[in-house]
């Protein structure tokens, strides 16, 4: 975790919600938000993230991770696409894609 925000005082009905906060993986930064909206949509394995690992230790890592309080949507295994490949659902309900070419 690089940075979390929370609404706070700034609204204090959501003041637990997370206004935003900044993560690495892969190099790559990802923000992510509560909305103190309700909304008549939610997650779906349709979009998800995309992770290019660089080493089996590291998709192993994030598998883990990732997959702890959720589900595996595609065990960890070599597909004939991939050397080393899973789709996890954390416990929020995003889809993470994970590979190793």
């Amino acid at each position: 975790m690089e940075e979390i925000r929370h609404y706070g005082d700034s609204n204090p009905d959501f003041a637990e919600l997370i206004m935003f906060a900044t993560v690495s993986i892969g190099g790559q930064k990802v923000l992510f938000s509560d909305s103190p909206i309700e909304h008549a949509f939610n997650f779906t394995p349709s979009t998800s993230l995309f992770v290019a690992c660089e080493s089996e230790d590291e998709i192993k890592s994030l598998a883990e991770a990732l997959g702890e309080g959720g589900r595996v949507l595609m065990p960890l295994d070599s597909y004939g696409f991939s050397k080393q490949f899973t789709w996890v659902e954390d416990h929020f309900g995003v889809s993470w894609q994970l590979n190793v070419w």
